[in-house]
């Protein structure tokens, strides 16, 4: 039941992130060495720091085999809506800021500012989404995450700046609620072992994050990233279609 909270703190990174960038971008014209490498020593000392707390928890351990197949089949619309929409999410991540670049014509000072927008409404979607599945269910904020992310992705491909980096927002506030719900939904079904399912649905998506990216820059070598997103775009609209014909494990 906390999620999307959980989610939040790892969109937050995106929005500091991008925010610095888009500062370094500004005062200096690029993201200077010296600021990668002391972000990257402070994220070393803190998880020296913290790493105490979590080597010494003890859990219990199954001699179960890690992949069950039979999982596969009540969870896959699940896993396909993973796959599609964590790939959208890395598209936007790796592929943001050129995209204003080449397509929109953007200035370099709004290159950041696209990820940076995806990033906050990301960040606030997340850390609101747990109330909001409360009040309207996992389905319906999972259909309407869909269509707000296909609706949002559609302004991007309009190519103005301004439209550009609002549908990236938008973007962001869509699939804010998606992967989280994703999760809660899978560890709804009672004849699946809930760490076993989640797990799942994480490999899944994660996949899509990492391959969905090198993708995508491979159709732009051959004609422009307007047409990678276009591509995204459809996907994204295909995992709207099939949410609308989900049906949820157990009541809401």
């Amino acid at each position: 039941n906390i999620m999307s909270a959980n989610h939040g703190f790892f969109s937050l990174g995106g929005v500091l992130s991008g925010g610095l960038g888009a500062l370094c971008l500004s005062y200096f014209g690029e993201v200077p060495f010296w600021f990668v490498l002391g972000l990257s020593g402070v994220v070393l000392i803190l998880n020296l720091c913290f790493s105490k707390s979590y080597t010494a928890i003890n859990v219990e351990h199954s001699d179960s085999p890690s992949l069950d197949l039979g999982y596969i089949k009540p969870l896959f619309v699940l896993l396909v809506i993973g796959f599609i929409c964590m790939a959208g999410e890395g598209a936007v991540a790796d592929w943001s800021a050129l995209y204003l670049e080449e397509v929109s014509h953007a200035q370099p000072k709004w290159w950041a500012v696209g990820f940076f927008s995806f990033s906050i409404f990301m960040t606030l979607g997340r850390f609101l989404g747990d109330g909001i599945c409360d009040r309207y269910g996992s389905k319906n904020v999972l259909t309407f995450g869909l269509f707000a992310s296909v609706f949002g992705f559609g302004l991007i491909l309009l190519k103005s700046t301004f439209w550009a980096i609002f549908g990236f927002g938008l973007v962001g506030l869509g699939l804010s609620v998606v992967v989280p719900e994703l999760f809660r939904l899978g560890g709804r079904y009672p004849k699946l072992d809930k760490s076993r399912s989640i797990s799942l649905i994480a490999g899944s998506g994660y996949i899509g994050f990492l391959i969905g990216p090198v993708l995508l820059g491979f159709i732009a070598d051959f004609s422009d990233l307007w047409w990678s997103f276009i591509l995204v775009l459809v996907l994204v609209l295909l995992s709207f279609i099939m949410s609308l014909f989900y049906k949820t494990p157990v009541e809401d």
